[in-house]
């Protein structure tokens, strides 16, 4: 009984349904403002991960690892006209005060050995005022080791500035004003250099986020597009799918409303929940719809209250165990230990509950008051009519004629993708989110190919005793790991 009035709460009271739906939906419409987009890749690893931890201090002694790389090509890279630019451009971006420091051919220091003694110094302490002065760095840089394929490409037209960038902290804005800031000093050099752009993080960030909002915008209407000709071709009412539609734009309010009011981030995987919301959610309202019209299909007094309650005897019951074990489902993620995904189960869970007490309350109110009092989707009782139908009716037949062939192409196909499961891999790297003809993938490899790359990898060693690095004994275990590397090509 109680059960019953819980799910005609829509119908038996209808105002005070519609006003619940409406105050609840202009009080998370209020929340929208305060959405953030968070494309941060820390949320991946575990604050109370012990390496995070090791990490973290280490970055504290040595300098963070978050760096950009300034890539400058130009022809003409070793004119003096040329270096003063660079620079020029050195300086620029020293001053900026998200920069902590800037490694490059100014800054770099190198051995030189000359008349018996060994001396250090910066390998461009300054910029040539002369071609010959400018012709004798170039030969000493390329013939560096240490410096061609890092800071100078092997034909000597590329170099690159390597930015340490200090960390932005609980600063949700600090990577895409870095991006800003960057663009702001790197667009006047690019009327001087042949090429000029930059990779890293900030500029990661600031181009996931634009990709994140063009996948939101598509996405989502591109779902509810594709769910509307599937519902207008199987249950062939107009009215049917504006219910869904209607259902579906209001659960996304919600789910995004209550982000906004508790601070929970719009990350990589929450920008799926629309889609997410129209194909998943959406499930309930097509079966109380076909329920519905199954109902009007079966009455001749074309009466409205008759297949609404039919609707709900039927599928009261089996609508509230879907909308239970598809949240329970997303819920489970909530004891993850790493924060993207629980603030995903978290949200998840929500819009999966908020889409079921939508549509437990919206559809029959809706249905009760302006529901199609015909259907041309039943004939003589029962039976699906139309295109609908001989589907309906090819996979009967399949069913019952063809089992135990059935059962043989699922088990070859389960085979088949337990076997395609072996090729499944585990990656974080963030430029894998992006399409291959991509500007950042086109640029990250042009640094790869002519550069260090990107990709830096540091292997940090402590010792217990004073000065340990400064005994031979251990020189050699430097050694040791660095022909270990060469020797797996790392």
């Amino acid at each position: 009984m109680i059960l019953s009035r819980f799910l005609m709460l829509g119908v038996n009271h209808r105002l005070a349904a519609f006003l619940f739906l409406v105050v609840v939906t202009c009080a998370a419409g209020l929340g929208l403002p305060k959405l953030r987009v968070d494309t941060r890749f820390d949320s991946l690893i575990p604050d109370t991960d012990p390496d995070q931890q090791a990490y973290r201090r280490i970055s504290r002694e040595f300098g963070a690892d978050n760096r950009t790389i300034v890539y400058v090509r130009d022809a003409r890279l070793w004119s003096p006209a040329k270096l003063a630019a660079l620079e020029e451009l050195h300086h620029a971006l020293e001053k900026l005060r998200f920069v902590e420091r800037v490694d490059d051919l100014f800054t770099l220091r190198t051995v030189r050995g000359a008349g018996g003694k060994v001396d250090s110094g910066p390998l461009l302490p300054k910029a040539p005022k002369d071609q010959a002065s400018a012709d004798r760095t170039r030969q000493e840089v390329l013939s560096n080791p240490l410096m061609v394929g890092n800071i100078v490409s092997r034909d000597g037209t590329a170099t690159s500035l390597l930015l340490s960038v200090r960390e932005a902290g609980d600063d949700p804005g600090f990577e895409r004003w870095v991006d800003e800031s960057l663009e702001g000093i790197l667009a006047p050099a690019r009327s001087v250099f042949q090429e000029v752009f930059q990779v890293g993080p900030p500029r990661i960030d600031a181009e996931l986020k634009a990709v994140l909002l063009k996948d939101l915008r598509v996405l989502g209407p591109l779902s509810a597009c594709v769910l509307a000709a599937v519902v207008l071709f199987f249950l062939r009412s107009l009215f049917a799918a504006g219910v869904l539609l209607a259902t579906a734009a209001l659960s996304v309010v919600w789910t995004f409303g209550m982000m906004g009011w508790t601070g929970i981030p719009l990350n990589i995987l929450c920008a799926m929940l629309p889609s997410l919301i129209i194909v998943v959610g959406s499930t309930e309202d097509v079966h109380m719809l076909t329920s519905y019209f199954l109902g009007v299909s079966q009455t001749q007094a074309e009466h409205r209250s008759f297949a609404v309650r039919f609707m709900m005897k039927h599928l009261g019951m089996a609508l509230i165990l879907t909308i239970l074990t598809i949240a329970m489902g997303f819920a489970a993620n909530i004891f993850s230990s790493i924060a993207l995904i629980r603030d995903f189960a978290l949200v998840s869970t929500f819009a999966i509950v908020a889409h079921g007490v939508i549509t437990l309350l919206f559809v029959p109110m809706v249905l009760s008051v302006m529901g199609p009092r015909r259907t041309r989707l039943f004939r003589d009782g029962e039976e699906v009519s139309g295109l609908p139908g001989l589907l309906v009716r090819t996979f009967g037949v399949t069913r019952r004629r063809l089992q135990q062939a059935l059962l043989i192409i699922t088990a070859i196909l389960c085979v088949f993708f337990v076997y395609q499961l072996s090729k499944l891999y585990v990656t974080n790297d963030p430029l894998s989110y992006f399409k291959d003809d991509h500007p950042l993938i086109r640029d990250a490899r042009r640094v790869h190919r002519d550069l260090s790359g990107m990709k830096a990898f540091f292997i940090t060693l402590e010792s217990d005793t004073d000065k340990a690095f400064q005994e031979p004994k251990n020189i050699e275990k430097l050694v040791t790991i660095q022909r270990f590397l060469e020797k797996h090509g790392v």
